[in-house]
């Protein structure tokens, strides 16, 4: 598993020299055993959702993308309905003492490669906008990766599409994070506010 998480992860990232690839997957390889096992503790606690959703339920998944979302035609699809919660349901959960998915004071680097000025913040000081994080560019795409992650962990549990696999949306953040690139984070935070902000009326 973790071979090819590490070959998965390593494949998605921008051309660039032989040493910055082997210093990434030197970090991905130190960080995989506590991604495996949160992913699967995520996993195990909806065993009947994924033993009642059977084949033919699964094969009718609605376009669930943000392309299939802007298109407008979500409601006219059959299949399981299209989900996502904003930064700010998360961080409610947590004022309401209601429980994450995964434990709200783990910090960045605990699920997310390191590299940027979030590295030493926990999760749910990310999704409160904690001032001393150096930017505005930081913050907003923290907290959208953040939400997306929970968003991708409870979705069978809610038994609903959120649009990414949990492991698509960290090679998505980590590709974007570990190497500062300005248009990359902005790009990658529009598509996750897109998937976070798709169901308004459960959140």
């Amino acid at each position: 598993m973790d071979k090819e998480l590490k070959e998965q992860r390593v494949d998605q990232l921008p051309v660039a020299k032989e040493s910055v690839l082997e210093e990434v997957a030197s970090r991905i390889e130190s960080q995989s055993e506590t991604r495996r096992r949160f992913i699967k503790k995520a996993i195990a606690t909806a065993p009947v959702i994924l033993t009642v959703t059977a084949g033919p339920v699964w094969a009718k998944v609605r376009n669930c993308t943000p392309s299939g979302r802007l298109s407008g035609n979500l409601s006219k699809q059959e299949g399981l309905p299209c989900c996502g919660c904003s930064p700010g349901y998360w961080r409610n959960l947590i004022k309401r003492g209601q429980p994450w998915p995964i434990p709200h004071d783990d910090l960045w680097t605990d699920h997310f490669a390191p590299g940027g000025p979030l590295d030493t913040y926990t999760l749910l000081a990310i999704l409160q906008n904690e001032p001393r994080i150096p930017s505005r560019k930081y913050k907003q795409f923290g907290r959208h990766a953040v939400a997306a992650y929970l968003n991708s962990i409870q979705a069978p549990n809610w038994d609903c599409n959120f649009g990414y696999s949990t492991i698509k949306v960290l090679n998505m953040v980590d590709n974007a994070y570990m190497f500062g690139d300005d248009s990359k984070m902005e790009q990658v935070k529009d598509i996750l506010e897109i998937l976070n902000t798709s169901n308004e009326d459960m959140c």
